[in-house]
C-alpha cells in the first residue's frame, strides 16, 4: 500500500490489530498501533480494546492492566469487561472488585456482561457466596440478571451441595428458566439423592415446555450410574427417543462404566458392541475396567488390540489400570506383551507403568527385562 502511494487510514490499522490479537501476535499488535502515529493515525477505543483482550486471551494480565491504565483515551464499558476478564482468571479477586467500583467513578457503570463475567469466574472457583454478593448488588446499577447469571449461579450451588438454595433461585427467577438452569439444579438433586424431586423437576419442565435435551439425560443417567443405580439407565436412555433425543457417546461411556462398576461386565460389552456410534477411548477404558475385574485378561489383551486397530488407543491411566491388574495377578508376560504395543503404535506410557514392569521383572529375578524396561525409561 505504501509503495503504491496508498492512504493506510484507521480502518486498515484496525484490522490489522485485530487480526493479529486474534491470532496471538499481541506484542507485533502493540507495534503497529505505536506506528500508527507515523502515518498521521491515532488509535481509537476499539484497537486498544482488541490489545487489551488479546494480553487476557493469551494469560498476559499484567500487560494488559499496563496498557488499561496508559491508554490516553476514554475507556467504555468494553475495555472495563475485558481487563475484568482477566483479573477474574489470574484470580485477583481484589483488584477485580476495585475495578467494578472504578466504573461508576469513571462514568462506565457495569452492565449485565460485567456482572455475567464476574459471577461465571466466581463459581468456577467455587466462590458461590461471593457470586451471590455480587448477584443481590446488580440492581444497584440498575441491571436485571439474565437466564444466563441465574444459570451460572443455579449450577454453582449445585456444585457446592446447597440444592435448596438452587432450587429456590430457580422457582424465583422473574424470567423463563431455560433448560440449562433446569439441568443444573436437576445435578444438584441427583447429587444429593434426592430421586423423587428429580422425577418432578422433569415433569415440571414438560409441563413449563422447557424440551429436555441430551445434557439433561446425561446427568441423570451418569449420576444413576454413579450412586449404583445403572439398571434405570438403560430404560431412561430409551426414553430419549419419545423427546426427541439421541443417547450421545458421554451417555454410552456412563452406562458401560456403570455397568462394569457392578461387574456386569457382559452388559457392558453388549452395550460397547451395539453402540450407534464409534466408541472412545473412555468407552472401551470402561468395558476394559469390568474385563479386568473379572480376570478375563484374554478378552482384555483382543480389546487392547481392537483399541489399536481402530486407532483408539489407550491413555496413560487405562494403560497403568490394565498393566497393574496384570501385574497384580502374576501375568508379567501378558502386561510386557501389551507395554511392547503401546512402543509400537506410538502411546506413551508413564512412570508407574513402567516401574510396575520393572519390579515385576525383579521380583522374578529376570534382571536383563528389568534392565530394559528401566532403560526405555531415560
Amino acid at each position: 500500500m505504501i509503495r503504491n502511494n496508498l492512504t493506510i487510514d484507521e480502518v486498515t490499522f484496525g484490522l490489522i490489530i485485530d487480526c493479529l490479537c486474534q491470532k496471538g501476535l499481541v506484542g507485533y499488535g502493540v507495534e503497529v498501533l505505536e506506528e500508527m502515529p507515523n502515518y498521521g493515525c491515532s488509535p481509537d477505543i476499539i484497537m486498544y480494546n482488541s490489545v487489551i483482550n488479546g494480553f487476557v486471551e493469551y494469560g498476559s494480565v499484567d500487560d494488559a492492566l499496563k496498557l488499561f491504565k496508559s491508554m490516553p483515551c476514554k475507556r467504555n464499558v468494553v475495555t472495563y469487561n475485558y481487563m475484568l476478564k482477566g483479573l477474574c482468571r489470574a484470580e485477583q479477586w481484589e483488584d477485580a472488585g476495585k475495578l467494578v467500583a472504578e466504573m461508576g467513578n469513571d462514568d462506565c457503570l457495569p452492565n449485565e456482561v460485567t456482572f455475567s463475567t464476574l459471577i461465571s469466574y466466581l463459581c468456577q472457583k467455587g466462590l458461590v457466596e461471593c457470586a451471590i454478593e455480587v448477584f443481590e448488588k446488580m440492581s444497584k446499577y440498575n441491571c436485571m440478571p439474565n437466564v444466563i447469571i441465574y444459570s451460572t449461579l443455579i449450577n454453582g450451588l449445585s456444585e457446592q451441595d446447597c440444592v435448596d438454595d438452587a432450587l429456590k433461585l430457580l422457582n424465583n427467577m422473574p424470567c423463563k428458566a431455560d433448560t440449562i438452569c433446569y439441568s443444573s439444579a436437576l445435578k444438584g438433586l441427583c447429587r444429593a439423592e434426592r430421586w423423587e424431586d428429580v422425577g418432578e423437576l422433569i415433569l415440571e419442565m414438560i409441563r413449563r415446555n422447557c424440551p429436555t435435551d441430551e445434557v439433561t439425560f446425561s446427568i441423570l443417567i451418569n449420576n444413576l450410574c454413579h450412586k449404583g443405580f445403572v439398571e434405570y439407565g438403560p430404560e431412561i436412555s430409551e426414553l430419549m427417543h419419545k423427546y426427541k433425543c439421541t443417547p450421545n457417546i458421554v451417555i454410552y461411556s456412563s452406562l458401560i462404566n456403570g455397568f462394569s462398576e457392578q461387574n456386569r461386565v457382559e452388559e457392558a460389552l453388549k452395550l460397547l458392541r451395539s453402540m450407534p456410534c464409534e466408541p472412545d477411548t473412555i468407552c472401551y477404558s470402561a468395558a476394559l475396567k469390568g474385563l479386568c475385574r473379572a480376570k478375563r485378561w484374554e478378552d482384555a489383551r483382543e480389546l487392547i488390540a481392537e483399541m489399536f486397530r481402530k486407532q483408539c488407543p489407550p491413555d496413560e491411566a487405562t494403560l497403568s489400570m490394565l498393566i497393574g491388574s496384570l501385574y497384580q495377578n502374576g501375568l508379567v508376560d501378558l502386561a510386557t506383551e501389551i507395554f511392547e504395543q503401546t512402543s509400537e503404535y506410538g502411546c506413551s506410557t508413564n512412570s508407574t507403568i513402567c516401574n510396575s514392569l520393572v519390579n515385576s521383572y525383579s521380583e522374578q529375578g529376570r534382571v536383563d527385562e528389568a534392565l530394559k524396561v528401566s532403560s526405555s525409561m531415560a
